[in-house]
């Protein structure tokens, strides 16, 4: 069941609605929201609504880069998720701490974790599938693979291209065609880029997408050798920079601008924009801000700025150290949420292991230990269906102790059921060495399941229970292919006429 599936009654359905539209504000309303959520369903104790409550704490501390908050509410979300049937919660959960990988740097954690998250939709054809392959596209981008990546988000695209009516369809398409030109410039295909900014420039969007469009801009005036455009587009950059609150969400890609202005030998544009990237880099992940620093460590060993360069490498050691220290943060939390994974199994298998339990003791008769007439019903129904679809042969035996009433009678019936287990015990052996099936159908009377066998080979396997200690048995049976106008009750039926007649044959 997807999430919003789920029938709630009204006032935790307009709850969970406002949560939706309310959970990226950064206002206190979403958390007034949540609680409010929480303590309805304290009483419910409903697995589904828990998930949905720390699924979206999660993103809200997601979104404002409390990663020690994300992590506290993501495990709680995973654990009644994992418990529940909103496949399309859990994968935006785990896509959540894949991004965590993919914002410090730690690619493989990226990667396993949208892989984890995209099995769970991968049947489907979600915003959340597509979001997952835009996310899984930016990997590779990362990487150095643009070919991978432009394979990634044009499958993202053709998904997000079926939710034009969904309220985020605007801006995942837009982030998508963000993405491509982005890919395109790593290609080094200009006029696909610029393409693609012009319809991206048709869009009515925010205003805080706009540094993504002076980014493009400007690398496309830099490859053209557009100097004058190029300087007045990085001014523009660095007053957005210092001005606005987007630097963290575009710093892959004014890493990737810095890096093309050092290829084109633009030093004078690089040295302006390192300097605006300095003044903000408190704002910004290890793994950004050492990217940047490797940026630098270029520039000023070809300026051979002997000075900058040594505090360069010492910038870069330290967010070595940094990433290191994130780097196992990461890997452990990747091992407690695995852990929940490992937790479920281990409580589903004890489920199904006592199910089974339970089943084998619903079919089971106590005195004898053989199977009852409950488990018989299955017996026959499989034995008769592949008898049927192979044309092989089918016997039902029925099988009861002579004279149990006078055995009673004389011995009581404490005796009588000592005899009862002597019997089952006989014919327990007897059907595992034969491989048949035999059950204790009531009272005295037992029941044969003869697969693939013909009269011969049952009559010589009658032969080794029509005496059982001190008891005698009477067996009468029915074998035949059963055809499209066969019914298991015409053998049991047969089965036990020839049982009466063996028994009025003794006399």
């Amino acid at each position: 069941m997807g999430e919003g599936q789920k029938f709630y009654s009204g006032e935790i359905s307009r709850l969970k609605e406002d949560v939706k539209n309310s959970v990226y504000m950064p206002d206190k309303r979403v958390f007034v929201l949540l609680k409010r959520l929480e303590a309805l369903n304290q009483e419910l104790n409903d697995t589904d609504l828990f998930g949905f409550i720390y699924h979206n704490y999660a993103r809200v501390y997601s979104f404002r880069e409390d990663h020690g908050k994300l992590m506290q509410y993501l495990h709680k979300a995973l654990y009644y998720l994992l418990r529940s049937d909103d496949k399309e919660l859990l994968a935006r959960s785990y896509n959540l701490f894949a991004i965590e990988g993919l914002k410090n740097g730690c690619l493989e954690i990226a990667y396993e974790y949208f892989s984890l998250a995209l099995s769970y939709v991968e049947d489907t054809e979600s915003i959340t599938k597509a979001m997952i392959e835009g996310n899984i596209s930016a990997i590779f981008s990362q990487s150095g693979d643009p070919k991978k990546a432009l394979a990634y988000i044009s499958k993202s695209q053709k998904i997000v291209q079926k939710h034009k009516k969904s309220e985020s369809y605007l801006t995942l398409f837009v982030m998508i065609l963000l993405n491509k030109a982005l890919i395109s410039l790593a290609l080094g295909d200009i006029e696909k880029t610029k393409e693609l900014l012009k319809q991206l420039e048709s869009i009515d969007v925010d205003n805080e997408l706009s540094l993504w469009f002076l980014i493009l801009r400007c690398r496309i005036a830099a490859a053209e050798g557009n100097d004058v455009r190029t300087g007045e587009l990085i001014e523009q950059i660095c007053r957005d920079l210092i001005e606005g609150d987007m630097f963290g969400e575009i710093a892959r890609d004014l890493k990737d601008l810095c890096q093309s202005l050092l290829d084109l030998g633009k030093y004078k544009e690089l040295r302006v924009l390192l300097k605006a990237i300095d003044r903000n880099k408190h704002r910004l992940y290890f793994y950004e801000a050492g990217l940047f620093t490797q940026i630098k460590i270029q520039y000023y060993s070809h300026m051979q700025d002997a000075d900058h360069l040594a505090l360069s490498y010492e910038e870069r050691l330290f967010y070595m150290r940094k990433l290191e220290d994130v780097g196992k943060q990461l890997s452990y939390e990747s091992i407690q949420l695995m852990d929940l994974m490992v937790e479920l199994r281990h409580d589903k298998q004890k489920v199904a292991e006592e199910t089974i339990r339970l089943q084998k003791k619903a079919e089971t008769d106590v005195l004898t230990g053989l199977p009852n007439r409950y488990a018989l019903n299955k017996v026959l129904e499989n034995a008769f269906s592949r008898a049927q679809e192979k044309g092989t042969l089918f016997g039902v035996g029925m099988a009861d102790i002579n004279s149990f009433k006078r055995y009673n009678d004389t011995y009581g019936h404490g005796q009588g059921d000592l005899c009862l287990q002597r019997v089952g015990i006989t014919l327990k052996t007897i059907a595992q060495k034969h491989g048949i099936f035999v059950c204790r159908y009531g009272g005295d009377e037992f029941t044969f399941v003869y697969e693939d066998m013909d009269p011969k080979k049952i009559r010589s396997i009658e032969k080794e229970f029509l005496s059982c200690g001190d008891v005698t048995i009477s067996h009468g049976f029915y074998c035949e292919v059963p055809d499209e106008e066969s019914r298991i009750w015409d053998f049991l039926n047969k089965a036990d006429a020839r049982l009466y007649a063996s028994k009025k044959k003794r006399g």
